[in-house]
């Protein structure tokens, strides 16, 4: 038996051991569900490099691991650890999830604006079970394993809905945070976000640690957009050099939707994000914007998979990679355009700068068509930093250090300012550039000669 199957078996094992427990935290009708995820995931297994879509990644390290799917019990994380976390940004309003569990006594106290609900989504199961169920019980989402197996091992995570016609003007902010008590255990938290007809919005999604030992975030968000319904989703992840986080994320929306996503990835080991987007609809605009840095020896993977179902819809897609060190990057971006869905309008780019000789990136930009009145195109660069931007500045005094780090920002910062929230842009730049600062991103070590082509 390979690792993998030891992991896989270890994990249907653990199940077993704990659906009794699972079941009398959640409604019984959620009973058949978890046990149908199990299922799938005991015929999957955990992928190998043999499927496409892992060609490039490996998940051996978190099958040699021996995680626990069994959460911890919730402690070691105080309001003052909140404070030290966010700094400045604690004054903000902010809904608190230690470990895939909602915190209450960690979260503002704060009156939610008119016409928001947000709760944690073990509560919400049993208070609005018809505005959940229909997205939990979807069989397609358990064609990806680690959906599936969140799926059978979810506990908990955040219920948000914005009710027909609201607007809050505030950006609604949710911190997942890994407590101490996250070593050696697996956090499979499932969030649902309901943006109801002619809603709009702002939601943060933020990763962060208290935990400095191995642990492994498995967050599944579904998000649905009714008619005309807009969201602003911005999603950082910044947790421990140690962790492994893998989230997916999946999109419905309406005739007339807006949705545009802000992914930031800078934490983990390993790290993943999985993005299904279906335009279902007649005139739906889906923008998905990405900014993935690594150093040392981190992996981080990008897929994109934009599904073009309906007529007259638009998406644009562009991800940015910046890689020092040893670190590895992979960007597998899909658009699907099908046979009904004329007049489509689909833009996809990924560009990515190299640090290091010895940083690496695999892309694969992607375009599926199966309709003829459409205007598609994808692309993806690799490539070094400018060398005549960068004799430019020193011609002008600027040592190659700084020259190199303001070459750098610039290139990363094209993903900030198209966040429109000032409070959210501000959270996501200061992020940004303390993994530039305290990252192998400022020095290039070069081993070619200046001659040779970028």
């Amino acid at each position: 038996m390979t690792t993998l199957d030891t992991a896989q078996a270890h994990f249907v094992s653990r199940f077993a051991d704990c659906e009794s427990r699972l079941a009398d935290a959640s409604p019984d009708w959620l009973a058949p569900i978890r046990r149908a995820a199990i299922e799938r995931f005991a015929e999957l297994g955990f992928p190998t490099r043999r499927n496409e879509a892992w060609k490039y990644t490996s998940v051996a390290e978190i099958a040699n691991a021996s995680l626990d799917p069994e959460p911890p019990v919730r402690d070691g994380v105080s309001p003052d650890d909140i404070r030290a976390l966010l700094g400045s940004e604690a004054s903000q309003q902010w809904f608190v999830f230690e470990d895939g569990r909602f915190a209450p006594e960690l979260s503002s106290d704060e009156a939610l604006p008119t016409g928001v609900e947000i709760e944690g989504l073990a509560a919400a199961l049993r208070k609005q079970p018809e505005l959940i169920r229909p997205l939990l019980d979807r069989a397609d989402l358990l064609d990806r394993p680690f959906a599936a197996l969140n799926g059978a091992f979810q506990r908990d995570g955040a219920f948000v809905r914005v009710t027909a016609g609201a607007s809050p003007q505030r950006p609604i902010q949710l911190l997942f945070i890994a407590s101490p008590g996250a070593s050696g255990r697996v956090a499979n938290q499932r969030n649902i976000i309901r943006i109801d007809r002619g809603a709009k919005a702002a939601i943060l999604l933020r990763f962060e640690s208290c935990c400095e030992d191995v642990y492994w975030t498995n967050s599944m968000t579904q998000i649905l957009l009714e008619d005309n319904a807009e969201l602003d989703l911005v999603s950082v992840q910044s947790e421990s050099d140690a962790a492994y986080h893998f989230s997916s994320l999946d999109i419905r929306q309406e005739r007339d939707s807006r949705f545009r996503s802000h992914q930031i990835s800078l934490g983990g080991a390993l790290a993943r994000s999985e993005i299904y987007a279906r335009l279902d609809a007649p005139g739906v605009d889906c923008t998905l914007n990405g900014l993935f840095l690594g150093d040392g020896r981190q992996h981080l993977d990008s897929q994109t998979t934009v599904d073009h179902a309906s007529p007259n819809g638009t998406s644009r897609e562009l991800y940015k990679g910046i890689l020092g060190g040893h670190s590895r990057g992979v960007f597998n971006g899909s658009v699907l355009v099908r046979p009904d869905a004329q007049k489509t309008n689909a833009q996809q780019f990924n560009p990515n700068l190299l640090i290091s000789d010895d940083a690496q990136i695999n892309t694969k930009p992607t375009l599926e068509i199966s309709a003829d009145d459409v205007k598609c195109s994808h692309g993806s660069t690799v490539g070094r930093l400018d060398e005549d931007a960068l004799f430019y500045l020193r011609a002008r005094g600027v040592d190659e250090r700084a020259a190199r780090r303001m070459l750098t920002v610039a290139f990363a910062s094209e993903i900030a300012k198209a966040i429109p929230q000032d409070s959210l842009r501000t959270q996501v730049e200061r992020l940004v550039t303390a993994k530039l600062e305290r990252g192998q991103f400022a020095i290039e070590t070069a081993r070619r000669s200046p001659e040779d082509p970028l």
